[in-house]
């Protein structure tokens, strides 16, 4: 499949996405998307076949990694946490910084 994105059915932050609309907006297959879920980038819900907004933005993220880097799936969960950890600590001492 292609590396290009298809945003056509990105609509708000409350769409809940299936499998089927993950793998077309990423234009990846579900090998793919079951690999971000073998690795726990991204979570379902509890039926496992429903994602929120913010689990399509790690999709897309783990896309341009992926694609960018050259990172196989590993690598992307990898990346991803260091990259959650290091904003985290970047909000915690803008919060410092604003109380000082």
């Amino acid at each position: 499949m292609s590396d290009e994105i298809n945003l056509e059915i990105i609509t708000s932050r409350s769409t809940v996405y299936s499998l089927e609309d993950l793998c077309r907006i990423a234009g990846k297959n579900s090998d793919w998307v079951g690999s971000l879920l073998e690795y726990e980038v991204i979570v379902s819900d509890v039926d496992g076949n429903k994602f929120s907004y913010d689990q399509l933005h790690i999709t897309l993220k783990a896309l341009r990694l992926q694609s960018d880097l050259e990172l196989n799936t590993a690598g992307v969960a990898l990346a991803l946490q260091l990259i959650d950890t290091i904003e985290q600590q970047d909000q915690e001492l803008r919060r410092l910084r604003h109380l000082s």
